[in-house]
Order: structure tokens, then sequence, then C-alpha cells
């Protein structure tokens, strides 16, 4: 009720701005105590920051709606969820001690997950996700944070990949083992990627594992004019 009578008595931008300061205030203190996990608790305490912020978040846009469809919209302000996602981005996401550890562990858990080992695939997916909504209306910040540094490993990942298989395996054997890697690539996206990296993701693996080694397939020993010549 005060927030609407700030509002309805023109202290609008008063309210606005004021609710904007102890956002950043509150999310600057949940930066600092997130940088100082430890990696193996960084992801879980990032998750469950994030989980406490969207649900304080929901909160006040729900107290503030009177503001956001009154003065955000006539002064042409951000949101108060929208703005409540992009301090989070600034602050915690994006923190410097914050950032690149993050990235890095997604990173080394999807290699891992790669050479066959266990991996906690919903707190990546959370993450993840968390990258999405961040980007407030676009998949910027998923872009920059994740996709293209995933996008990357996963290139030069199959690259070392393919010229090991393609001097140890034969023809029949190699395109089995692509199949493999294709069908757990897409099962991947479905897990926790974005849809949008689907598309990048396996073009990469067809061109590392197929493109690249193409004349050794069909020309090499055990290639396809071998098979073809030997009914195989």
């Amino acid at each position: 009720r005060n927030a609407y009578n700030l509002v309805l008595h023109k202290h609008g931008e008063l309210l606005y701005v004021g609710v904007q300061r102890e956002v950043e205030k509150q999310l600057k203190k949940t930066g600092a105590d997130l940088a100082r996990s430890s990696d193996p608790s960084l992801l879980e305490n990032l998750v469950f920051a994030w989980d406490y912020h969207c649900m304080t978040l929901t909160m006040v846009k729900d107290i503030l709606m009177y503001m956001d469809r009154t003065y955000v919209q006539q002064k042409k302000k951000v949101p108060i969820y929208d703005m409540g996602l992009e301090k989070f981005r600034d602050e915690v996401a994006r923190h410097p001690k914050i950032r690149d550890r993050v990235k890095k562990l997604l990173l080394n858990s999807i290699h891992k997950e790669r050479n066959g080992e266990k991996i906690d695939r919903e707190i990546i997916r959370k993450i993840l996700n968390m990258e999405v909504k961040l980007g407030v209306n676009s998949i910027q910040v998923y872009q920059e944070d994740f996709e293209a540094h995933f996008l990357h490993e996963t290139k030069q990942y199959y690259y070392m990949e393919g010229n090991r298989n393609i001097d140890s395996l034969t023809c029949p054997e190699y395109l089995l083992e692509v199949e493999r890697r294709l069908v757990e690539e897409n099962a991947r996206s479905q897990n926790y990627l974005d849809s949008s990296s689907e598309k990048a993701l396996l073009n990469i693996v067809e061109e590392q594992l197929i493109v690249t080694h193409h004349k050794t397939l069909v020309q090499g020993k055990t290639g396809c004019f071998y098979m073809f010549r030997n009914e195989r």
C-alpha cells in the first residue's frame, strides 16, 4: 500500500531508485560471499543464490506491480524484475572472481562426461538456464559466458579424437564411433544445453570427425571403396 501511495503522489522515481540501490547492495554482498566459495561448492552455492534471488524478486515485483504499470512504462525504465536480473548478472554472475571459475567448472564437467565419467547434469542445467534468463529477452549472456567457449572446446576435443581414431580404427569401427558421439551430443543438448546450441554443436562434431577425414573414410584401406569392392 505504501508503494502504491508513493507512486500515486508522483514519487515513483524515489521508490524505483531506492529499490534499485537496495537490490544492488544486497547482490554486491552475495557476489562477495560467493567469490569466497571453494570450487567444489561454487556451482551449488550459485544455484542456491540464484533461486533465492528469483523468489525474492518475484515478491518485490508483485508488491511494486502498480509502479511497473505506471511509472516504469511512462518513464521507459527497465521493469523491476528485469532490473533485478541485470543486477544479478553484473554483481554476481559476472563478478571477476566468479565468472571465469564457473565457466571452467562447467567445461571441465562436460569434458569429464565426454570421457565417460558421471557428472551432476542437473546443476549444469540450472546454471545454463540461469545464464539464458540473465540475457533478459536474449541469449547474449549464455552465448558470451558459456556457448562460445563450449563450442571452441568441442572443436578441439573432436579434432584430437578424430586424428587419434582415424589411425587406430577401421572405417566401420570409426563410423560407429562417430554415430555414438553424435547420439551423445544430441542427448547433451536435450539434457542441459540451451536448444540454440544444438545445430552448431552437431555441425562441429560432423566437421571434425567426418568432413576432415572424408578422404580416408572413402579411399582408405578399409574405407567405402574397399567395402564396396569386397561387398562388406
